[in-house]
């Protein structure tokens, strides 16, 4: 059998337990949580989506890592030398406000306890181990990542995937 490329993505999360996995209802339970983000920094991050509360999907988090990229641009173009930023200090604090935001977010599903059926990963293990395929995540990379370490797939360099 020839080797081939399996990409995998929210789907795979979403058929386990749709709940566990549902951006909204990650972004709402971490925006609730106030020792995660300050009132000032929800602040900031609702100005930047151009409304109070937690982001309210994919297009929104594009929005604001486009808006956390330029704020890095325009850092590196500060002359720290001579004090003088590009951006104000509320300027400055939103990129770590968003990149912890974010990051809390992701760490719901990396996190969820959530684990594949073994009439799902056997088959899925025996064929790449057959095949030498490739796997690519998008999303949720956990729920593959464990049962390809527990499976042998992944071992250091001497791993079927590395």
């Amino acid at each position: 059998m020839t080797r081939k490329l399996i990409i995998t993505g929210n789907g795979l999360g979403m058929a386990l337990n749709s709940n566990s996995f549902d951006l909204g209802s990650a972004l709402e339970a971490v925006w609730e949580q106030n020792h995660i983000l300050t009132a000032p920094h929800k602040n900031l991050i609702a100005q930047c989506i151009g409304h109070d509360g937690p982001p309210r999907g994919e297009y929104e988090l594009d929005k604001l890592h486009i808006s956390v990229t330029s704020c890095d641009l325009l850092e590196t173009i500060a002359d720290s030398e001579q004090s003088m930023h590009w951006l104000s200090d509320n300027g400055r604090k939103f990129p770590v406000a968003t990149r912890n935001y974010i990051h809390k977010v992701a760490s719901c599903f990396h996190n969820a306890g959530e684990s594949l059926p073994d009439n799902f990963v056997d088959p899925l293990v025996a064929f790449i181990r057959e095949t030498k395929s490739n796997v690519a995540t998008l999303n949720y990379d956990s729920l593959l990542y464990d049962e390809f370490i527990s499976n042998g797939l992944f071992n250091g360099y001497n791993g079927i995937l590395v």
